[in-house]
């Protein structure tokens, strides 16, 4: 008998089954894909997402156990579901479908016994998906144009403070970190160098550029932080011209119109009095942080225009990871608090598409609810989940948003 009559066609956004829940069957996927995530503290955390040809659930249909994470399909798909009842039948009639089973069941289970080996991991998952002690540290959600949002993803210290006025600068890094980088191998097989002519001074330069096509995500974070495996390009996202010090996200270096060029050439040497990069330490968190503010201050020398607060708003953002990403929480603090009101603006201001004004309105809602402001935080996530054009994942995350907001409300009434 053919395994047909066990496909199922699922629309995107279908939830497959929840966290805890009893279940017998596995999955495979023969078409679209499924996501899996599991809740750590409150916070949706995602798994992995398991493609055409991948499987999952073996373990509650060897075992019977409840399941680890929850399942949505990430998009209109067809899967096959393996039970104990026709798991017999499957395998007479597919063997070659089993023997597949037990490949990818033998790959996971090496791949996990190698990682152990040589990292030292405490947990791992068998997508590949660290469990460890650093699991919980999400601080990417692409924007339309593929960079992470707002921005992109070793070590140095910033500036002493954030702030927003036209008076901050940048503080000489701390040479014990600053030295600290990602492996040049590494470095070497996900990115190359690309000569820039810089659109304020004319001059040409070389910039270190992410081959986005090797980018592997790992993670996605509750504040749409795209998480990658081997390097973060975060600290890659921004040009900056040595020669003026104008600096940009690489996916807009380019993209000034003439009033623009002129005032930021007429601000060279305000800029390169205010800022003192050092190019010796580039490539290292540090560094990046610098090169956002710089980024953020040559944004604000444009011309009042569409857009600019929402790009503003996602560099603070990206400030704040790097931040979290040094175990700087007082500075990553203010970082958020600049990101929201610079988001705040924007949706005020801006004309978006319904997807974008959904973004703003999920992020908003997790910043305000990160410094307390409840109310607000409640009014935008019901605005992104009541979008009926909105984007699953968004409408997903902020029902999460709400859902934890009533759970609290209620345990807080009843004691």
């Amino acid at each position: 008998m053919s395994a047909n009559q066990y496909m199922r066609t699922v629309a995107k956004g279908t939830v497959l089954f929840q966290e805890k829940a009893p279940g017998h069957e596995m999955y495979i996927v023969l078409k679209g894909s499924v996501e899996l995530s599991a809740v750590s503290n409150y916070r949706k955390v995602i798994l992995t997402d398991i493609p055409q040809g991948g499987f999952f659930g073996e373990m509650s249909l060897l075992g019977g156990e409840r399941r680890e994470y929850s399942a949505i399909a990430s998009d209109n798909s067809v899967l096959l579901i393996i039970s104990r009842d026709n798991f017999d039948e499957i395998a007479a009639s597919n063997p070659q479908l089993i023997f597949r089973i037990m490949q990818g069941l033998s790959t996971r289970i090496r791949d996990l016994t190698s990682h152990l080996k040589n990292a030292g991991i405490t947990e791992y998952s068998l997508w590949g998906q660290e469990h460890g002690k650093d699991s919980d540290r999400n601080a990417d959600m692409p924007p339309d144009d593929g960079e992470p949002v707002p921005g992109d993803t070793d070590a140095a210290r910033g500036p002493s403070t954030i702030e927003t006025s036209p008076g901050f600068g940048v503080e000489k890094l701390d040479s014990d970190k600053a030295v600290a980088r990602d492996n040049p191998a590494i470095v070497e097989q996900y990115t190359f160098n690309k000569k820039v002519k810089c659109p304020v001074c004319n001059n040409t330069f070389e910039a270190l550029t992410i081959r986005d096509s090797r980018l592997k995500q790992a993670d996605r974070t509750e504040e749409l932080r795209v998480l990658y495996e081997d390097i973060d390009p975060l600290k890659y996202n921004i040009w900056m011209c040595p020669e003026c010090f104008y600096a940009m996200r690489r996916t807009e270096f380019d993209k000034l119109n003439g009033i623009q060029k002129k005032k930021l050439a007429n601000l060279t040497e305000q800029r390169k009095s205010r800022f003192t990069p050092n190019f010796k330490n580039i490539y290292t968190r540090g560094f990046a942080i610098n090169a956002y503010l710089i980024s953020i201050d040559c944004c604000d020398g444009f011309i009042k225009s569409e857009g600019i607060d929402e790009r503003i708003a996602g560099m603070w953002l990206n400030i704040a990871w790097l931040y979290d990403d040094m175990d700087e929480p007082d500075k990553a603090v203010e970082a958020r608090k600049n990101a929201l009101e610079k988001f705040r603006l924007a949706y005020m201001s801006g004309h978006r598409s319904e997807g974008q004004d959904q973004k703003i309105e999920y992020l908003v809602g997790r910043l305000a609810f990160g410094q307390g402001n409840v109310k607000e935080a409640r009014e935008y996530w019901f605005r992104a989940n009541s979008r009926r054009n909105g984007v699953a994942l968004l409408k997903d995350l902020a029902r999460d948003g709400l859902d934890m907001l009533k759970a609290a409300e209620q345990e807080k009434e009843s004691t």
